[in-house]
């Protein structure tokens, strides 16, 4: 809702605007008698001497309109600069209203997403949750989810998106990017590729975030190519990352989907591994 002040400026603005072209108007009028007159003058200044009193009167008329015309001038530079001044502030708080709405919907999709998370105990349901954060909200062509086995110390692959399962392989933890990540329990992001460099591997992740619940590893989320039209990563997609990791480990574990997923013994709780300190 816009406040009062934003209103009379706007009003302003229009007055402005009304009085700035009134004064146009009436400038290209006064421009156009003062032409007149001008011929005038110098018609009459071909005639006798009877026509000089006329001649003197409207000379003093021409210097008045003169006047006037400059008075006008003055008048229509100051409107002008009123007008831009208030262009100006009404472009600032547009700028700000922009800001402040996207601050809005980031705000709204945070809760959206963590809502989503919790909604259901569901293993199904939590795994569409974080597939809807990862690729709408973030903006990931492909990920997977890995779980971490304790019985052999490996990441399992038990969901994913954008590729079959079978193309992303067990990882031992310590091992690679993803393994050494979820060992340090501190989350990788990719430096951008630099111009002349070669293209990353389809099995290079360009982000892994490490799910830990009381410090005991979980498994991880990698994602492994964003959508072409994304040309970086944002802000939100950092606060993002922040609520997968703290969230999105305890919405699986109160699931059960890893002990659900890995075909083996099933493992009630997770199994710790205690990170790398450098």
């Amino acid at each position: 809702m816009a406040s009062a002040d934003e209103k009379d400026d706007g009003t302003r603005g229009e007055e402005l605007l009304e009085l700035f072209a009134r004064g146009t108007e009436l400038t290209r009028q006064l421009l156009a008698e003062t032409a007149q007159l001008r011929r005038k003058i110098a018609d009459t200044s071909r005639a006798d001497g009877s026509d000089a009193e006329a001649s003197a009167e409207e000379q003093a008329a021409l210097c008045d309109w003169i006047a006037k015309i400059d008075e006008l001038q003055f008048e229509n530079r100051g409107l002008l600069e009123g007008l831009r001044a208030a262009e100006d502030r009404n472009r600032g708080w547009a700028e700000r209203h922009a800001e402040i709405e996207e601050r809005h919907n980031e705000l709204a999709n945070l809760y959206v997403a963590s809502y989503a998370l919790h909604a259901s105990f569901d293993p199904k349901e939590v795994v569409a949750a974080i597939s809807e954060i990862v690729i709408n909200l973030i903006g990931a062509e492909v990920f997977a989810l890995y779980s971490f086995d304790g019985e052999n110390g490996n990441l399992t692959p038990v969901a994913c998106e954008g590729r079959p399962l079978s193309t992303f392989p067990p990882i031992a933890i310590g091992v690679g990017i993803i393994g050494s990540t979820v060992a340090q329990g501190t989350r990788f992001v990719a430096a951008p590729v630099a111009s002349g460099v070669a293209a990353r591997g389809e099995n290079d992740p360009v982000v892994v975030i490490p799910l830990y619940v009381r410090g005991s590893a979980l498994g991880a989320i990698a994602l492994y190519k964003l959508f072409d039209q994304k040309s970086g990563l944002s802000e939100l997609d950092r606060q993002l990352f922040d609520l997968l990791e703290t969230h999105a480990a305890t919405a699986l574990l109160a699931s059960h989907l890893f002990p659900m997923s890995v075909a083996r013994p099933p493992v009630m709780s997770p199994t710790r591994v205690d990170r790398v300190t450098n």
